[in-house]
Order: structure tokens, then sequence, then C-alpha cells
């Protein structure tokens, strides 16, 4: 599982927005968006990198702040 700190999500249309970007990456990834924390947590076989850029690429800032826990 992946979890990333993400700013300047505010509503479900960003929360909606999010999810469509990382299923543009890993259309079977398992995303989960919580607004309030300001964190998305993505369970994906894609490359980080590659998650982050398209969050980014969406309007959204991704924090440095990563961790990476594998099941």
């Amino acid at each position: 599982m992946l979890t990333l700190k993400v700013e300047g999500m505010s509503c479900d249309h960003c929360k909606k927005t999010i999810t469509q970007a990382i299923h543009t990456v890993d259309a079977e990834a398992g995303v989960q968006v919580d607004i309030a924390q300001g964190i998305v947590n993505i369970q994906s076989r894609a490359a980080v990198e590659a998650i982050k850029s398209a969050i980014t690429e969406s309007g959204y800032e991704v924090m440095n702040s990563a961790t990476t826990v594998i099941h």
C-alpha cells in the first residue's frame, strides 16, 4: 500500500479527479481518498513516480512524505 500526502483536495470532485488520474496509470488500482486528512491510499503495481505524476498533472501537489507498505 502506498500512502501519499496530497495538497489541494477540498471536495468530492477532487476525490473523483484523483481517483480517475490514478486509474489512468493502473485501471485496477485500489484508491481511498481521505480529504479531511489530505491523504490518498493506493494499492497498485504501478511505479510510484507514475502515480505521483498523474496526480500532479491533475492539479494537485504531492508532498514528499510517502509511505510504501508491502503486504
